[in-house]
């Protein structure tokens, strides 16, 4: 079992914040009723800038582990089981509660279903990255320092740069923001390389590519509010340049730190759990409960905004962790004689698929 290294489990548990503070922002309203004249306009802009790396650092340590790893079944198993538990119990709980109402068509059509229904664009496309990582490994492998560099290069150019430079982009790519595959794959690679030679920066460096880009990423949008009423470039994406490289401090920055505090082994909790954070509070029926009910941020716009904010993204993170640890608890007590037997023929099947058996 591979051991998980706290500091890079701390930038994991940081990144589900992170996400969490982004739907907050979002889907909580409030970006879309501050307005430019508002004292914490700047603030909360910024803050939706730094937390934009989130996506991507979440990525970039998936790739940091598996570039040097071999596909495990067991391991897809889990993250599918986990999915569709989530799926069909919390569409239990909302029609229990009278949330929802039941529908037996809608539970086998689509939350019965979660990857291929789509009902997490994440989980969705990080399945299908799991299951063509063994080929990117015999990519990355096949390729010298200096091809992948050159690789890499061309694929930032044509990526990000470029639609974050030339407002007038067509994505006929399909990078989709970075809500896609393709996407996912480069900052594979992207990890990769980074995994494969060491790749080392002054700390102090790091840090200013994260701050540094996430403000000039809010700087670039108040400029076009103020100056022109109407942005052209929209930098407000997990594919941006400024994203990317805010992503890459960030994520240097963590794998490289000696801070005490990023050591404690109790990162390695939370982040076992953070996988179900996301699923929890972004499931459709319970996110918009969370955020048109329970928290109401509209409400706090002005002096309390920035307290209700912590205070509630510390009590999703929390309610979200609880229940999984016991929905973890529960399964290892149901799995315990048998888990010998599941771990065998999950073996045996992975050992059929050609080229995954092997590193």
């Amino acid at each position: 079992m591979r051991e998980r290294r706290s500091n890079i489990e701390a930038l994991r548990v940081i990144s589900m914040v992170m996400i969490i503070t982004l739907h907050y922002l979002l889907q909580g309203g409030i970006l879309e009723s501050i307005t430019l004249d508002e004292k914490l306009y700047s603030s909360v802009w910024l803050i939706e800038a730094m937390c934009y790396v989130s996506v991507n650092c979440y990525v970039l340590i998936s790739g940091y582990f598996l570039v040097d790893s071999k596909f495990r079944l067991r391991k897809l198993v889990n993250l599918i089981a986990e999915t569709c538990f989530y799926s069909v119990s919390i569409f239990f709980v909302c029609c229990l509660t009278g949330l929802i109402p039941f529908d037996i068509k809608f539970l086998l059509m689509g939350d019965f279903y979660p990857i291929i229904h789509g009902s997490w664009w994440f989980s969705s496309v990080y399945v299908v990255l799991y299951l063509i990582f063994p080929f990117l490994n015999l990519l990355i492998n096949a390729m010298g320092r200096n091809q992948h560099k050159i690789f890499l290069v061309v694929l930032t150019i044509a990526f990000s740069l470029v639609p974050s430079v030339f407002p007038t982009y067509v994505d006929v790519i399909g990078l989709e923001s970075g809500y896609s595959l393709i996407w996912f794959i480069y900052l594979y690679l992207l990890a990769g390389y980074i995994k494969r030679y060491d790749l080392v920066n002054s700390q102090c460096r790091n840090l200013l590519l994260f701050i540094g880009c996430s403000l000039l990423t809010t700087i670039t949008k108040i400029i076009q509010q103020v100056v022109i009423g109407k942005e052209h470039w929209h930098l407000y994406k997990y594919s941006s340049i400024t994203v990317l490289i805010a992503s890459i401090g960030l994520f240097l920055y963590f794998i490289n730190t000696e801070c005490k505090i990023l050591n404690v082994r109790g990162w390695n909790l939370l982040g076992k759990h953070t996988y179900a954070v996301f699923l929890i509070h972004t499931q459709y029926y319970v996110r918009d409960w969370i955020w048109k009910e329970l928290f109401q941020p509209k409400k706090y716009i002005g002096v309390g905004l920035i307290p209700h904010m912590f205070f509630s993204i510390i009590c999703i993170f929390g309610m979200c962790f609880i229940i999984d640890v016991v929905r973890s608890y529960l399964i290892k007590l149901m799995l315990a004689k048998k888990e010998d037997y599941i771990n065998r023929k999950l073996e045996f099947i992975e050992n059929k698929f050609w080229g995954y058996g092997k590193n």
